[in-house]
């Protein structure tokens, strides 16, 4: 009987030590499929079309045209990442890097204040059939350099249209 509920204990412990932890989870919208964690939620918002967020981390992405684009001279990834960042007021450098499907995009880091509030982002843009995307991860500021490794692991799941 004792072996028993020592397997019974042993059984149970494990599967309570496996069911903890996040769980990776693909979430859909705006043309943009990425995998993250189950500790994110998808929140509506008139903001961008396609916003996630948890407890530590957001993820925004907006789509735009390339046709209208081509009209104002955008042609290229990198005048999009460029007109992005001039239309934010912000100077970042760029960096080049691509997907786990070898879809290439343009990353940026940078900070900004929101009422008061220092947040840092991961600025990344793709480039789809029909549309260049914008995205971003963001967090608290001062907690920006101990997630940019975790943020260029979700880049790389990110497929867009």
């Amino acid at each position: 009987m004792k072996r028993f509920l020592l397997v019974l204990l042993l059984m149970v412990s494990t599967a309570m030590l496996t069911a903890c932890g996040p769980k990776a989870k693909t979430f859909e919208g705006a043309g943009v499929q990425i995998t993250l964690t189950n500790e994110f939620s998808v929140e509506e918002t008139v903001l961008v079309p396609f916003y996630l967020i948890s407890k530590n981390h957001i993820f925004m992405a907006n789509r735009e045209s390339k046709t209208v684009l081509k009209t104002h001279g955008v042609n290229t990834l990198q005048q999009y990442v460029d007109l992005v960042l001039s239309n934010a007021g912000k100077v970042a450098a760029t960096q080049e890097a691509e997907t786990s499907d070898k879809t290439p995009y343009i990353f940026a880091y940078y900070n900004s204040s929101v009422n008061g509030q220092n947040f840092g982002y991961m600025l990344m843009v793709f480039e789809g059939e029909r549309y260049f995307y914008t995205m971003n991860f963001g967090c608290l500021a001062h907690h920006l350099e101990t997630y940019k490794d975790q943020y260029i692991k979700w880049a790389s799941t990110i497929k867009v249209e």
